[in-house]
């Protein structure tokens, strides 16, 4: 299910991610039925046709040492989509990602097993990849990339669907959602609610929400009703701001407890051949 607040009322929306339209999961104790979010093509909102390609600004800084010396880390990352598979059980995009500009600042005394992480670790070559299934995209690891469905059985696909997506659509302000056991758990207690056993859930930590639309003068250009979403966990939120037909145009995050900040920002942004123009 995903999650969406209306009015004082905890609405539960959607059901299990499948190809096309997924049912209505009914709760008669609330009086009401429940709605799920309606199915929409995730290509009409994230940009994965091949050839798409963005480039970011990143900056890695973490705590190193006892004398609070900070190493720090900044490149341009150039990400590009080089292939999409249709499988059976969703289709699988990967994204190649290539490092450039590398600049690295450590502190005096810094030990080589360190050093020798970062450098192994953050502003290296790698590879995304993405499964989008039904309103969802999850991140997915092919065992190959020269057959990227072979890993994709029907119980991997049930696997995936009971994880958090890294996105779901269509987007709209309210909108939560987490892995399938904790929204399950919260369904089930809104539902107790009804009946008058307990209170209304309270979703927080591990869930994406998306925090309403914001404006934000990027390197790339200048940005209106980019969607905020926001991931809590114990040690701090991450935040991201997405655009439709663009994908993340900007991503930061603080660790509480221990030093570490990251972030990303657009700077360039080219469509793929066949790409829906941004909205």
């Amino acid at each position: 299910m995903r999650l969406a607040r209306a009015s004082s009322i905890v609405l539960l929306l959607s059901a299990p991610l499948i190809q096309g339209d997924a049912p209505v999961r009914p709760c008669p104790e609330m009086g009401f039925s429940c709605e799920k979010t309606a199915v929409v093509d995730p290509a009409t909102w994230m940009p994965l046709c091949v050839g798409t390609r963005w480039r970011y600004r990143e900056t890695y800084e973490s705590f190193t040492t006892k004398s609070g010396q900070h190493a720090r880390i900044r490149w341009i990352s150039t990400e590009q989509v080089v292939s999409q598979t249709t499988c059976r059980n969703g289709v699988v995009t990967r994204i190649d990602s290539t490092p450039e500009d590398v600049e690295r600042t450590y502190p005096a005394g810094l030990s080589a097993d360190a050093t020798e992480w970062l450098a192994g670790n953050i502003a290296r070559p790698e590879t995304i990849g993405y499964l989008t299934r039904g309103s969802a995209i999850y991140w997915f690891a092919p065992r190959s990339w020269a057959e990227p469905c072979q890993l994709l059985t029907d119980q991997k696909a049930a696997e995936i669907d009971a994880g958090t997506p890294e996105f779901f659509f269509p987007m709209e302000d309210g909108l939560m959602w987490s892995d399938r056991k904790r929204e399950d758990e919260d369904y089930a207690m809104a539902c107790a609610a009804f009946r008058g056993e307990g209170g209304f859930p309270n979703p927080g930590d591990y869930y994406w929400s998306v925090r309403g639309q914001d404006d934000l003068d990027l390197p790339w250009r200048r940005v209106s009703g980019a969607f905020h979403l926001v991931y809590g966990t114990v040690g701090g939120p991450g935040h991201r701001w997405f655009v439709r037909g663009v994908g993340i145009v900007k991503e930061v995050s603080h660790h509480a407890g221990s030093y570490l900040e990251t972030s990303s920002v657009l700077v360039d942004f080219t469509p793929g051949e066949g790409c829906p123009d941004a909205k």
